[in-house]
């Protein structure tokens, strides 16, 4: 659950750094204590809404852009104490792989919980579901 937090937040982000576009921006590292957790009240249910609502936002923000290629100053973190500077599309690059990269983490602990395999979790139900190559 906590991973699509962390996701939501990374959408939430993405359109701020490219609306706000602020060249002394610097990573709030007081959210980073609870990405990975719900807290008090939080809900997967509560999550889930705000990705979508983000993702939109995200979305709309990215079709508003003049050019994919518009530089946009990137926050200074402990991991990057630097200015750097990124393209939109580059941007949205690293939010493609960084979903890819936690629905990995998700498909192992799902895995962990049930035993199947992707493919076996996918084709459940399907008339090839009992083919050889799928287990």
């Amino acid at each position: 659950m906590p991973l699509i937090k962390h996701l939501a937040h990374g959408e939430e982000n993405a359109a701020d750094v490219i609306t706000e576009r602020d060249e002394n921006a610097e990573f709030d590292m007081s959210r980073a204590t609870t990405e990975y957790e719900l807290t008090e009240g939080e809900t997967l249910a509560g999550w889930l809404e705000a990705y979508n609502r983000n993702a939109a936002r995200l979305d709309r923000v990215i079709a508003d852009a003049e050019s994919l290629d518009e530089l946009i100053p990137q926050p200074t973190a402990p991991w990057a104490p630097e200015r750097e500077w990124s393209t939109i599309r580059t941007m949205i690059l690293h939010l493609l792989r960084e979903t890819s990269h936690h629905c990995g983490h998700a498909d192992i602990i799902r895995e962990a919980l049930d035993g199947q395999t992707t493919m076996g979790a996918i084709s459940e139900g399907q008339d090839w579901a009992d083919a050889e190559w799928v287990q």
